[in-house]
């Protein structure tokens, strides 16, 4: 693959992610607004939580259009140590782990319990869990 092929695959990646988790964060914002919730943490706490997410969802691709732009030069921005030739885990970098496991899993961890909370699941699972009670004529 060529160089400039990679650097547009970056771009392209890198500019998917951030317009859809921009419109992610608009929809959950515009959610909560009309919420009428008096505890703050518990109106605004998916929108805080999705807007932390998207940051760091974000910041991987953003370090390769960094990389591709020259801004941020290798050895230092290198998600793979120089002596290790195979691009897999066992390979990366301080850098690579950080970027890579710890804030792209961790912030689609975080999106996961956003959106789940925005959504509201806990108390659609009570409901569910009462109904189903409810249908096989358990008594409480």
């Amino acid at each position: 693959m060529s160089a400039s092929a990679r650097a547009a695959g970056h771009y392209i990646s890198f500019g998917m992610t951030f317009a859809m988790m921009i419109g992610l964060s608009w929809y959950i914002y515009e959610h909560r607004r009309k919420q009428k919730i008096a505890d703050k943490w518990k109106k605004w706490g998916p929108f805080v939580l999705i807007v932390i997410a998207s940051v760091l969802v974000c910041a991987d691709p953003f370090r390769h259009v960094l990389q591709d732009l020259e801004w941020w030069e290798s050895p230092g921005s290198s998600e793979y140590r120089q002596t290790c030739h195979i691009e897999n885990f066992h390979c990366l970098s301080p850098l690579g782990w950080f970027m890579t496991v710890l804030m792209t899993y961790v912030g689609f961890a975080i999106l996961i319990v956003a959106a789940l909370w925005n959504a509201n699941i806990m108390d659609k699972c009570g409901a569910i869990k009462q109904q189903w009670s409810e249908l096989r004529g358990s008594k409480k």
